[in-house]
Protein backbone atom coordinates (compact mmCIF):
# COMPACT_ATOMS: atom_id res chain seq x y z
CA UNK A 1 0.00 0.00 0.00
CA UNK A 2 1.03 3.41 -0.96
CA UNK A 3 2.13 5.20 1.87
CA UNK A 4 -0.13 8.08 2.27
CA UNK A 5 -2.69 5.38 2.41
CA UNK A 6 -1.30 3.71 4.98
CA UNK A 7 -1.11 6.77 6.94
CA UNK A 8 -4.59 7.61 6.49
CA UNK A 9 -5.85 4.62 7.70
CA UNK A 10 -4.20 4.63 11.04
CA UNK A 11 -5.47 7.56 11.66
CA UNK A 12 -8.53 7.43 10.54
CA UNK A 13 -9.16 3.59 11.48
CA UNK A 14 -7.70 3.86 14.61
CA UNK A 15 -7.35 7.27 15.68
CA UNK A 16 -4.08 6.64 16.63
CA UNK A 17 -1.60 9.68 16.45
CA UNK A 18 1.20 8.15 17.88
CA UNK A 19 3.07 4.90 17.42
CA UNK A 20 5.97 3.21 19.06
CA UNK A 21 7.45 0.16 18.67
CA UNK A 22 10.69 -0.75 20.68
CA UNK A 23 12.66 -3.99 21.03
CA UNK A 24 14.37 -4.14 23.56
CA UNK A 25 17.90 -6.23 23.39
CA UNK A 26 20.01 -8.11 26.29
CA UNK A 27 23.44 -9.53 26.03
CA UNK A 28 22.11 -12.91 26.04
CA UNK A 29 19.88 -12.46 23.21
CA UNK A 30 16.66 -12.13 24.80
CA UNK A 31 14.33 -9.07 25.19
CA UNK A 32 11.30 -6.86 24.85
CA UNK A 33 9.04 -5.95 22.50
CA UNK A 34 6.90 -2.93 23.57
CA UNK A 35 4.35 -1.41 21.58
CA UNK A 36 2.84 2.70 22.47
CA UNK A 37 0.00 3.71 21.05
CA UNK A 38 -1.23 7.32 22.29
CA UNK A 39 -4.42 8.58 21.27
CA UNK A 40 -5.36 12.39 21.41
CA UNK A 41 -7.77 13.85 23.73
CA UNK A 42 -9.93 14.85 20.71
CA UNK A 43 -10.30 10.83 18.98
CA UNK A 44 -10.26 9.51 22.22
CA UNK A 45 -13.14 11.29 23.02
CA UNK A 46 -14.79 10.81 19.66
CA UNK A 47 -14.26 7.05 19.74
CA UNK A 48 -15.83 6.53 23.38
CA UNK A 49 -18.76 8.30 22.26
CA UNK A 50 -18.96 6.35 19.20
CA UNK A 51 -19.00 3.09 21.33
CA UNK A 52 -21.32 4.68 23.38
CA UNK A 53 -23.88 4.92 20.45
CA UNK A 54 -26.54 2.14 20.40
CA UNK A 55 -25.00 -0.73 18.48
CA UNK A 56 -20.94 1.01 18.95
CA UNK A 57 -18.22 -1.34 19.16
CA UNK A 58 -15.89 -1.19 21.50
CA UNK A 59 -12.35 0.95 19.74
CA UNK A 60 -10.01 -0.33 21.78
CA UNK A 61 -11.03 -3.62 21.76
CA UNK A 62 -7.96 -4.62 19.38
CA UNK A 63 -5.56 -3.74 22.92
CA UNK A 64 -7.97 -6.63 24.63
CA UNK A 65 -5.64 -9.64 26.57
CA UNK A 66 -6.84 -12.03 23.78
CA UNK A 67 -6.68 -9.90 21.04
CA UNK A 68 -3.22 -9.64 22.04
CA UNK A 69 -2.04 -12.71 22.93
CA UNK A 70 -3.01 -13.94 19.34
CA UNK A 71 -0.96 -11.54 17.75
CA UNK A 72 2.53 -12.70 20.05
CA UNK A 73 2.21 -15.44 17.51
CA UNK A 74 2.84 -13.31 14.90
CA UNK A 75 6.01 -11.89 16.10
CA UNK A 76 7.08 -15.09 16.11
CA UNK A 77 8.02 -18.69 17.92
CA UNK A 78 8.37 -18.13 21.36
CA UNK A 79 7.24 -14.43 21.88
CA UNK A 80 4.86 -14.38 24.72
CA UNK A 81 2.70 -11.46 25.81
CA UNK A 82 3.47 -10.24 28.97
CA UNK A 83 1.23 -7.15 29.56
CA UNK A 84 -1.23 -4.38 28.49
CA UNK A 85 -2.13 -1.02 30.69
CA UNK A 86 -4.03 1.60 29.53
CA UNK A 87 -3.34 5.20 31.32
CA UNK A 88 -5.23 8.56 30.97
CA UNK A 89 -2.84 11.39 29.98
CA UNK A 90 -3.78 15.03 29.08
CA UNK A 91 -7.26 14.02 28.19
CA UNK A 92 -6.33 11.39 25.50
CA UNK A 93 -5.33 7.62 26.20
CA UNK A 94 -1.70 5.49 26.28
CA UNK A 95 -1.96 1.96 26.27
CA UNK A 96 1.01 0.03 26.38
CA UNK A 97 1.64 -3.33 25.07
CA UNK A 98 4.33 -5.90 26.67
CA UNK A 99 5.54 -8.75 24.43
CA UNK A 100 8.99 -10.94 25.75
CA UNK A 101 11.30 -13.04 23.73
CA UNK A 102 14.03 -15.29 24.20
CA UNK A 103 15.94 -15.59 21.48
CA UNK A 104 15.61 -12.76 19.44
CA UNK A 105 16.75 -15.21 16.15
CA UNK A 106 13.43 -16.43 16.19
CA UNK A 107 11.50 -12.51 16.24
CA UNK A 108 10.16 -12.18 12.89
CA UNK A 109 9.95 -7.94 12.46
CA UNK A 110 8.79 -5.66 10.08
CA UNK A 111 9.88 -1.68 10.63
CA UNK A 112 6.96 -1.08 8.45
CA UNK A 113 4.61 -2.63 9.71
CA UNK A 114 2.79 0.14 12.05
CA UNK A 115 2.31 2.05 8.51
CA UNK A 116 0.46 -0.98 6.91
CA UNK A 117 -2.88 -2.30 7.29
CA UNK A 118 -1.88 -5.40 6.23
CA UNK A 119 -1.09 -8.44 8.92
CA UNK A 120 2.16 -8.98 10.51
CA UNK A 121 2.43 -12.62 9.49
CA UNK A 122 5.67 -14.53 11.03
CA UNK A 123 7.45 -15.01 7.32
CA UNK A 124 11.11 -16.03 7.12
CA UNK A 125 11.04 -12.71 4.79
CA UNK A 126 10.82 -11.32 8.59
CA UNK A 127 13.39 -13.06 10.12
CA UNK A 128 15.57 -9.84 9.64
CA UNK A 129 17.72 -10.28 13.23
CA UNK A 130 20.90 -13.09 13.78
CA UNK A 131 22.35 -12.61 17.04
CA UNK A 132 25.67 -14.65 17.76
CA UNK A 133 28.66 -13.87 20.53
CA UNK A 134 27.10 -10.31 21.83
CA UNK A 135 26.59 -9.01 18.34
CA UNK A 136 23.07 -8.67 16.89
CA UNK A 137 23.17 -8.49 12.94
CA UNK A 138 19.57 -6.75 11.43
CA UNK A 139 19.39 -7.01 7.51
CA UNK A 140 16.80 -5.20 5.72
CA UNK A 141 14.94 -5.26 2.42
CA UNK A 142 16.03 -2.80 0.10
CA UNK A 143 14.22 0.22 1.35
CA UNK A 144 14.20 1.50 -2.06
CA UNK A 145 11.71 -1.42 -3.46
CA UNK A 146 9.03 0.06 -0.80
CA UNK A 147 6.26 2.44 -1.99
CA UNK A 148 6.30 5.92 -0.38
CA UNK A 149 4.36 7.77 -2.97
CA UNK A 150 1.63 9.90 -2.89
CA UNK A 151 0.66 8.85 -6.61
CA UNK A 152 -1.77 11.06 -8.19
CA UNK A 153 -3.38 7.79 -9.38
CA UNK A 154 -4.66 7.23 -5.79
CA UNK A 155 -5.06 10.51 -4.44
CA UNK A 156 -4.97 13.75 -5.88
CA UNK A 157 -3.53 16.99 -4.74
CA UNK A 158 -7.07 18.52 -3.38
CA UNK A 159 -7.33 14.36 -1.50
CA UNK A 160 -4.10 14.82 -0.18
CA UNK A 161 -5.08 18.30 1.43
CA UNK A 162 -8.01 17.31 2.91
CA UNK A 163 -6.35 14.30 4.19
CA UNK A 164 -3.12 16.85 5.90
CA UNK A 165 -5.44 17.68 8.68
CA UNK A 166 -6.28 13.83 9.79
CA UNK A 167 -2.39 13.65 10.08
CA UNK A 168 -1.33 16.46 11.86
CA UNK A 169 0.98 15.30 15.08
CA UNK A 170 1.38 11.71 13.95
CA UNK A 171 4.77 10.16 14.54
CA UNK A 172 5.56 6.74 13.87
CA UNK A 173 9.07 5.59 15.53
CA UNK A 174 10.62 1.91 15.50
CA UNK A 175 13.55 1.32 17.22
CA UNK A 176 16.12 -0.92 18.82
CA UNK A 177 17.58 -0.57 22.60
CA UNK A 178 20.60 -2.31 24.00
CA UNK A 179 20.18 -2.64 27.94
CA UNK A 180 24.10 -2.95 28.73
CA UNK A 181 25.18 -0.26 26.05
CA UNK A 182 26.86 -0.46 22.65
CA UNK A 183 30.53 -1.31 22.08
CA UNK A 184 30.24 -0.55 18.56
CA UNK A 185 27.81 -0.16 15.37
CA UNK A 186 27.04 1.32 11.76
CA UNK A 187 24.34 1.92 12.39
CA UNK A 188 22.90 5.12 10.42
CA UNK A 189 20.96 6.69 13.27
CA UNK A 190 21.99 5.96 16.67
CA UNK A 191 21.55 7.96 20.04
CA UNK A 192 23.34 6.56 22.69
CA UNK A 193 22.11 3.10 23.41
CA UNK A 194 19.48 3.63 20.69
CA UNK A 195 19.57 2.83 17.10
CA UNK A 196 16.51 3.81 15.10
CA UNK A 197 15.23 1.75 12.34
CA UNK A 198 12.38 4.28 11.13
CA UNK A 199 11.08 7.55 12.08
CA UNK A 200 7.86 9.87 11.21
CA UNK A 201 6.97 12.87 12.24
CA UNK A 202 4.00 14.29 10.12
CA UNK A 203 4.30 17.59 11.20
CA UNK A 204 8.32 17.79 10.44
CA UNK A 205 7.34 16.18 7.23
CA UNK A 206 4.80 18.86 6.19
CA UNK A 207 7.55 21.74 6.64
CA UNK A 208 9.56 20.28 3.94
CA UNK A 209 8.80 22.01 0.48
CA UNK A 210 5.74 20.25 -0.93
CA UNK A 211 4.44 18.92 2.13
CA UNK A 212 3.20 15.70 1.51
CA UNK A 213 4.30 15.03 -2.39
CA UNK A 214 8.10 15.67 -0.93
CA UNK A 215 7.63 12.24 -0.23
CA UNK A 216 7.71 11.16 -3.98
CA UNK A 217 11.36 11.79 -4.37
CA UNK A 218 11.90 8.50 -2.30
CA UNK A 219 11.15 6.19 -6.22
CA UNK A 220 13.02 2.61 -6.97
CA UNK A 221 16.57 2.80 -6.85
CA UNK A 222 19.70 2.19 -5.28
CA UNK A 223 20.04 1.78 -1.38
CA UNK A 224 22.48 4.93 -2.01
CA UNK A 225 20.00 6.91 -4.04
CA UNK A 226 17.61 6.17 -1.72
CA UNK A 227 19.51 7.01 1.37
CA UNK A 228 20.52 10.14 -0.41
CA UNK A 229 16.67 11.75 -0.83
CA UNK A 230 16.07 10.69 2.77
CA UNK A 231 18.70 13.33 4.44
CA UNK A 232 16.72 15.68 2.03
CA UNK A 233 13.35 15.31 4.28
CA UNK A 234 12.54 16.81 7.30
CA UNK A 235 10.89 14.26 9.75
CA UNK A 236 11.29 11.44 7.95
CA UNK A 237 14.20 8.36 9.04
CA UNK A 238 15.00 4.87 7.44
CA UNK A 239 18.09 2.70 7.98
CA UNK A 240 18.99 2.11 3.97
CA UNK A 241 22.07 -0.09 5.05
CA UNK A 242 21.18 -3.92 3.76
CA UNK A 243 23.00 -5.17 7.06
CA UNK A 244 23.66 -2.74 10.56
CA UNK A 245 25.70 -4.64 13.14
CA UNK A 246 25.40 -3.76 16.61
CA UNK A 247 28.22 -4.96 18.86
CA UNK A 248 26.97 -4.91 22.91
CA UNK A 249 29.11 -4.17 25.52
Amino acid sequence: MALLGAMVALVGLSGCLEMESTISVKKDGSGTLTEKATFGAQMAAMMKMGAGQEGGEDPFADFSEEKLKEKAAQYGEGVEFVSVSKEDKDGGIVITSIYKFSDINKVTYNPNGMMDDEEVVPDEELKMFSFKDGELTVTFPNPAEEDFSFGDDEMGEEEMMMAAPMMAGLKITSKLEFEGGIETTNATYRDGNTVTLMSMNFDELMKNEGGLKVMSNLKKGSREDFAKAVKEIKGFEMESQEKVKVKLK
